[in-house]
């Protein structure tokens, strides 16, 4: 009888109010996995070179295609620079 009586004052001791309820607060969300950088997106460019038939497909991010114009501007500007 007095197992009875404990089980039973647990089991109302235990039970939530309704105001206990409230203030509990929700279970925390799961955090966020960090996104994944965008890969770059690659722009591609056929030519056919001088002397060919064939045409080839190169295909480079802008960035590097900005470094190879650069480069070769660069590359120029001092073919100009040499004296004949």
């Amino acid at each position: 009888m007095i197992a009875l009586g404990l089980a039973l004052a647990l089991a109302l001791g235990s039970a939530e109010t309704p105001e206990a309820a409230a203030t509990v607060p929700p279970p925390a969300a799961k955090p966020a996995k960090p996104s994944k950088p965008p890969k770059p997106k690659l722009v591609c460019v056929e030519d056919t070179p001088t002397g060919s038939l064939m045409a080839q497909t190169t295909c480079a991010t802008a960035e590097q295609w900005e470094a190879r114009r650069l480069k070769d501007q660069d590359q120029l500007e001092r073919s100009r620079d040499v004296p004949n």
